[in-house]
C-alpha cells in the first residue's frame, strides 16, 4: 500500500487553517518544530504516527480525518450489512432506509467535495 503523505500534509494544513492557526501555533501545541510541521504539510517529510496523533489532538480532530480515502476500506462488509438489514424489511421500511442512505451519501459527497477533501 502506498501512503500519500502529500495528501495527509494538505489535510493537516486545511484543518489548521479552519481553526485560524498559523504553523507556529500548531507546532507549539503539538510540541514539534515549525520547520518539521512545514515539511509535513508540504509532503516533504513522512509524518510518524506519534506526531500525527499529536497534531490531531492539537487540532481536536481524529487521526482518521487525515487518512480519509488513504486507507482502503472493505466495501463488501458494508454491502453485506446493508443487505442483511434490508432482507427482512417491509416495503415502507425498505424505501425509508434506502432513501436515507442515498440522501446521506449524496450529502456527504457534496460536503467532502465542497471542502476540497475529494
Amino acid at each position: 500500500m502506498v501512503i500519500n503523505y502529500k495528501l495527509i500534509g494538505r489535510r493537516i494544513k486545511e484543518y489548521r487553517h479552519r481553526q485560524n492557526l498559523n504553523q507556529a501555533g500548531l507546532a507549539e501545541e503539538a510540541d514539534i518544530s515549525i520547520s518539521y510541521l512545514s515539511s509535513v504539510e508540504n509532503g516533504a517529510k513522512k509524518v510518524s504516527l506519534t506526531v500525527l496523533i499529536k497534531i490531531a489532538n492539537s487540532l481536536g480532530v481524529g487521526v482518521d480525518s487525515f487518512l480519509l480515502d488513504i486507507i482502503p476500506c472493505d466495501k463488501g462488509y458494508g454491502f453485506d450489512k446493508l443487505s442483511e438489514l434490508l432482507s427482512d424489511c417491509g416495503d415502507i421500511t425498505y424505501k425509508t432506509i434506502m432513501d436515507t442512505v442515498l440522501s446521506a451519501a449524496d450529502g456527504l459527497k457534496r460536503s467532502l467535495f465542497d471542502n476540497g477533501i475529494i
